[in-house]
């Protein structure tokens, strides 16, 4: 019996319950962010000299 009881008890505790829906009735207004946009840069599409050099020996 109390093995019986001791399982309906971890039933009942270890088993995920649902979890209540959010409420949206007020919409979300997304705040400006406070950081600096960032500033692009050019790709670097040429190979550094010493690079160069080990490819050609």
């Amino acid at each position: 019996m109390a093995e019986e009881e001791e399982i309906k008890r971890l039933r009942k505790d270890l088993v995920p319950k649902a979890q209540p829906m959010p409420y949206f009735d007020r919409p979300i207004i997304p705040r400006r962010s406070s950081k600096n946009p960032t500033i692009p840069r050019e790709p670097k599409f040429q190979i550094p000299q010493h690079k160069k050099i080990k490819c050609m020996s």
